[in-house]
């Protein structure tokens, strides 16, 4: 099912592994669930995104960021952190992986029925696009760090060093918009090594152009691999663009 993934993978994934040294090991709460906010502020999200970045306790929890809907740039409202299902094992200090598909939706949702998947297109290559929707370090209800050693294979890097690597710099797909309501969203990575393939996927800005340029394993981009993250937004009314 999935592309196989160039040697460029490889000077991506050690530009990861060097990171390691500043890795926050901010405890996860139980369940599955994030850190809770550590401050008693929470700035207006709406009034003044927080977007990328920004201490945990001035976010609360309450961010945007923007991606990528049938062509048009949206924006996303987070309000409650991320979930990674604790029943998929997980070296990561926050229990989140690569690799394999959580077993267990999050409390409160009784099916898959009731969630859409998010699919984060990875630039694995270097340098990295200077723009991303995500850059690589803190992004709003993300997860700080992953495990990723179920995929060390691919990206050629010992897996005792990819227990809880810091979280790549990555955009957003959706394909479908839950109406502008909040749910669950399981989230799905798609590795892409080529850079020309990566700007097609930015300049169409849909999920359909992310399958059709992985169907042939010249351009360098994976079939979505599973998680065990879910992230809690909405879309915003309107687009972006």
């Amino acid at each position: 099912m999935r592309s196989r993934l160039t040697r460029s993978v490889v000077t991506a994934s050690l530009s990861v592994v060097a990171l390691l040294g500043s890795v926050s090991s901010a405890g996860a709460a139980g369940g599955g669930f994030g850190p809770p906010p550590s401050g008693s502020k929470a700035v207006q999200p709406l009034a003044h995104p927080c977007m990328t970045g920004l201490p945990q306790d001035l976010c609360q929890n309450i961010g945007t960021t923007e991606g990528w809907y049938e062509g048009h740039t949206v924006r996303f409202l987070y309000t409650q952190n991320f979930y990674c299902d604790p029943s998929v094992s997980a070296g990561s200090s926050n229990g989140c992986e690569v690799g394999a598909k959580y077993k267990h939706v999050p409390p409160g949702t009784t099916s898959d029925a009731f969630t859409d998947p998010l699919y984060i297109p990875v630039p694995l290559f270097a340098p990295a696009p200077g723009h991303l929707q995500c850059p690589a370090g803190p992004c709003v209800d993300h997860p700080m760090t992953i495990d990723l050693t179920r995929i060390a294979g691919a990206l050629g890097v010992p897996a005792s060093k990819l227990k809880n690597v810091p979280l790549p710099g990555h955009d957003h797909l959706i394909a479908d918009r839950n109406f502008n309501r909040p749910e669950w969203w399981p989230v799905y990575v798609i590795g892409v090594t080529n850079p020309c393939s990566f700007q097609k996927i930015e300049q169409a800005k849909s999920f359909a152009e992310a399958q059709k340029l992985a169907k042939d394993p010249k351009n360098g981009v994976t079939a979505p691999i599973p998680t065990n993250v879910f992230l809690w937004f909405q879309t915003l009314q309107g687009t972006l663009d």
